[in-house]
């Protein structure tokens, strides 16, 4: 994994989240983790000790050790994840998420292993001066939200046209 210094993001490759599942259970003492048994299989996690405690993998292993459904997280230094990668198995999908200054989500973009956006997965986030939901997009998609006086949800308001594939 390594640091984009242009923006405040973190990339993980989809061979990361594989090194990532087959070396879980090779790790130092400064990190724990749990397994469990299920119908399916165990269910692995690994949680990194620093003075944040946060887990930066988890996944659905079968008995014979392949990964069924992972995930592996990167995260600020605040334990707010950037980025998130999808392991099914047989394919993988990655997640870029952004944060504004005072850590409100505002962007999530996922892709395909390919390189491909997943559509249903383009969103954008805006919020007001009071910190509020503003507005939320996916592609030409967008919502607005509206706020009272005193901060209560009165009104969601849809623009564009939506599809089953980029609905919310």
């Amino acid at each position: 994994m390594g640091l984009n210094i242009n923006s405040d993001q973190f990339s993980t490759s989809a061979a990361t989240a594989k090194a990532a599942a087959s070396r879980w259970l090779r790790l130092r003492g400064r990190e724990r983790r749990r397994a469990r048994s299920g119908a399916w299989g165990r269910i692995a996690e690994r949680t990194t000790s620093t003075k944040v405690h946060r887990i930066d993998y988890t996944g659905l292993i079968n008995y014979w050790g392949h990964v069924l459904d992972g995930y592996t997280y990167t995260h600020r230094p605040l334990s707010l994840r950037t980025n998130i990668v999808r392991d099914f198995g047989l394919t993988n999908n990655s997640v870029i998420v952004g944060y504004d200054s005072i850590n409100q989500l505002i962007s999530w973009s996922a892709k395909e292993s390919g390189g491909s956006p997943r559509l249903n997965e383009q969103l954008g986030l805006g919020f007001d001066r009071a910190h509020n939901l503003q507005y939320r997009t996916n592609g030409f998609l967008v919502q607005t939200f509206t706020c009272d006086p005193v901060n209560e949800l009165t009104n969601i308001t849809p623009y564009g046209q939506r599809t089953h594939a980029a609905s919310w």
